[in-house]
């Protein structure tokens, strides 16, 4: 082929005119209106669908935590694990910050060793589906330290990892146990 040939100007229309979409004129307005109303439409679904799941999701953690009592054991990386220490911790309150979907206020006993406490805590928690999962990443408990920790609660049960900075030292291990319901006066 020539590289010199040349190219009609109804040749360049008709390859212009087949190649744009949507078509111009009021089929194009029309299109963008249908685009911008499915859009918007979209977008509200959404944001119902997510303020429903929060509500479910709240809802769901309240009522697996929520006036219960945590009560396992936990080990220390480096120690053997035949003397497990047991912990326990009595949850009492479980709400969600207003604008922070993913924190929480949860007040809790903590009780370990020599150690009992009670006081409000906020926490960050992620979903797995459906299934809540603590996550800790250098958060200071007033009176016990630094903790780190990603903690799941599944059927009735809990489990993970800690790890605490204090004392110019780390340590961390494994934490497990049970939910069990509170009862109530």
């Amino acid at each position: 082929m020539n590289s010199t040939a040349k190219i009609k100007p109804s040749q360049i229309e008709q390859s212009s005119r087949t190649r744009l979409w949507p078509p111009m004129g009021i089929s194009t307005r029309f299109a963008a209106f249908a685009v911008l109303f499915l859009s918007a439409s979209l977008s509200f679904a959404t944001a119902d669908d997510s303020l429903a799941a929060r509500e479910k999701r709240v809802k769901l953690l309240q009522e697996i935590l929520q006036d219960t009592t945590l009560v396992g054991h936990f080990t220390a990386d480096g120690k053997a694990m035949t003397d497990l220490t047991e912990e326990r911790y009595e949850i009492k309150k479980v709400e969600p910050i207003e604008g922070e979907p993913n924190l929480w206020t949860i007040e809790a006993r903590i009780q370990y060793k020599k150690n009992d406490v009670t006081l409000p805590l906020v926490l960050r928690v992620e979903w797995a589906d459906k299934t809540p999962v603590i996550v800790m990443d250098r958060v200071l408990v007033p009176g016990l330290g630094s903790f780190s920790a990603r903690v799941v609660f599944d059927d009735g049960k809990y489990a993970g990892t800690w790890a605490h900075d204090g004392d110019g030292r780390s340590v961390g291990g494994h934490l497990f146990g049970r939910i069990e319901k509170s009862k109530k006066p």
